[in-house]
């Protein structure tokens, strides 16, 4: 149980030798030019303002607010399956909610108040773009006054110079007995700052720490997510580094940004198989270009941690026991169709390269990675996904995504189906029962990784990226599905909330996971099935409760019990334990 804190998950930096640092400052100046330079040709076409691009982790709670929304019909057009979103774009879509409710598609009372409560920290964006129906039946309740003074603490606005400027606090602290004690503690400051209608800079920084018995950072292939650098000792008190800066520039449809922040893609709720937030986030920049309310184009390229040692850098030929690390970069691109109510399509390609400086090629954010890489020599290690979501019947969304890391039609259908590596997830949302329950909702989602999938034979274009210590890497944390290749999960959960500020749910899950293999086995006949190798399964079965009395302060809470089998060399062994967990945060997400 990471809890409360658990949640908070935000961006993280990675540590880079100094040529992979000149190389980051060549392509992000290149990119940022590029950007601007769109920027600035949207701004000369555009008659309407942009608000300035200050973007909200995907972590918040308002985004399980608009995806239930979507399942109900009240909100079409949105791009759910990638975040962040922009704070303006959250208010429209607050305003779309609002104005869809009818008869047909209704908000129940619980909606409503959820609908207030967000608009309520969204108010100066729904200011800016409607009329303020939606801020005239908001009542200030305590919530709201809290929030009220603490901005009014916070807040230094100079509009004489068309800048906004804002500092938030956040602390928690989270307690778990299960097989040991553990205790968590986690204290920040953030702030953001807006520069007229395009501009916009925000960061945070935070200091986490772990302790009891078992402390030790986040293992690679569970739910819990990982951090980019750690310090400690196992088993006594282990520390954190989680900072986050993002710069952003928008102008009519283009928008730009580069930084460390948070960046899901993909619609998996409890196993993304494309981008999920099980890695820590790593630097990047990103260009998002919607020349149409139904279309949008993305590109990012950022930089990940190899953990691969530089035998060749000057660190190692000094001290062989101290090394950089060799580079290693992500770059995707995806197109997204939202034109048809209720349903959203996107696809896109990724890639996985490194060993040398910037690729020039996949500096171009509409070249054709597959065409590009073989420019490069084949040396990179390609992906293509798609992701669909269709929530177009009463009260229900179906969605999935297909992850595929190669493809060989020539022996798709033959005994030895070597070379064909996939991972998918597919699952349902079902809002209200069926209309027999307001205010629950279930929840079953599958996911499964294919043995190799996110694997290459050379470890620095492996899909993951490390977290360190000084400089040495500790763990490898998947860029997709958290349990890497060669495992499934499938899982259930109920979510009921009777009341806006109170929220209980139960949630049952079965989890398996295979051996790891090696680079032999991989590329060799005959392929390996599914689940080879040593074998775990973990059973779950949980309920919980979240209090939310107050704005940003929730109290949380969680019993489960663990049911854990593994085969191995050793023979079959059983392990079953409760966990119980609890913690109170102010602010933290």
């Amino acid at each position: 149980m990471r809890g409360v804190i658990a949640r908070a998950r935000q961006s993280r930096i990675l540590a880079l030798d100094k040529g992979g640092m000149r190389a980051n400052a060549l392509f992000l100046t290149a990119a940022l030019a590029l950007a601007l330079s769109w920027g600035l040709a949207a701004a000369r076409e555009s008659n309407t303002a942009a608000f300035a691009p200050i973007f909200v982790t995907p972590h918040h709670p308002v985004y399980e607010f608009l995806d239930r929304a979507e399942t109900k019909g009240l909100l079409s057009n949105a791009e759910l399956s990638m975040k962040p979103w922009t704070r303006l774009s959250i208010a429209r879509a607050l305003l779309e909610i609002n104005r869809a409710d009818s008869s047909l598609n209704h908000l129940t009372a619980v909606d409503k108040a959820l609908l207030h409560f967000f608009a309520g920290e969204y108010r100066d964006e729904i200011r800016a773009i409607s009329d303020g129906d939606l801020l005239r039946g908001l009542a200030p309740g305590p919530d709201q006054v809290f929030s009220d003074r603490l901005e009014r603490w916070t807040r230094r606005s100079f509009k004489q110079d068309e800048i906004d400027a804002r500092v938030g606090i956040a602390v928690a602290y989270s307690a778990r007995r299960d097989t040991g004690a553990l205790y968590r503690r986690h204290a920040e400051i953030n702030g953001r700052l807006r520069k007229g209608s395009h501009w916009g800079f925000q960061v945070a920084f935070r200091d986490i720490a772990e302790w009891g018995k078992f402390s030790a950072p986040p293992p690679a292939f569970d739910r819990t997510p990982g951090f980019a650098h750690v310090d400690g000792d196992t088993g006594r008190t282990y520390y954190y580094d989680d900072p986050e800066a993002l710069i952003s520039y928008c102008s009519g449809s283009i928008n730009a940004s580069f930084g460390v922040f948070p960046l899901t893609i993909g619609r998996g709720r409890y196993g993304n198989v494309v981008l999920s937030d099980k890695a820590p986030a790593f630097p990047t920049v990103r260009l998002s270009f919607r020349p149409f309310d139904w279309l949008s184009l993305t590109y990012l390229h950022g930089a990940l941690q190899s953990g691969v040692p530089d035998t060749a850098s000057a660190w190692h030929r000094a001290a062989p026991s101290t090394a950089a690390f060799m580079s290693k970069y992500y770059v995707a691109h995806r197109i997204a169709y939202t034109g048809i109510p209720g349903v959203e399509v996107g696809a896109g390609e990724s890639l996985v390269y490194g060993g040398r400086g910037v690729a020039a090629r996949y500096l171009i954010p509409v070249i054709p990675f597959r065409a590009a890489q073989h420019s490069e020599g084949d040396l990179d290690n390609l992906q293509m996904w798609t992701d669909l979501s269709v929530s177009r019947l009463p009260w229900t969304k179906l969605y999935g995504s297909l992850f595929i890391d190669e493809l060989s039609l020539n022996q798709l259908f033959k005994e030895d189906n070597i070379h064909n590596w996939w991972a998918w997830q597919y699952g349902a949302h079902v809002a209200d029962f069926w209309g027999l329950i307001p205010d629950c909702d279930l929840f079953v989602e599958y996911t499964r990784a294919n043995p190799w999938v996110y694997r290459h034979r050379y470890p620095w274009n492996t899909y993951d990226t490390w977290s360190v210590r000084g400089n040495q890497p500790v763990t490898a944390y998947p860029l997709g599905f958290w349990q890497g290749h060669n495992g499934d999960y499938l899982r259930g959960e109920v979510n009921w909330r009777p009341r806006r500020w109170l929220r209980l749910g139960a949630w049952v899950s079965q989890a398996r996971r295979g051996g790891d293999g090696s680079e032999l086995d991989q590329y060799n006949p005959p392929a390996e099935q599914f689940l080879f190798g040593p074998r775990t399964r973990t059973r779950e079965v949980h309920v919980s409760c979240s209090v939310e009395w107050l704005r940003d302060f929730v109290l949380q809470c969680d019993m489960g019990r663990i049911e854990r089998h593994a085969d191995g060399n050793a023979g079959h062994t059983r392990k079953s334990w409760t966990s119980f967990s609890g913690g109170i945060a102010y602010g933290v997400w």
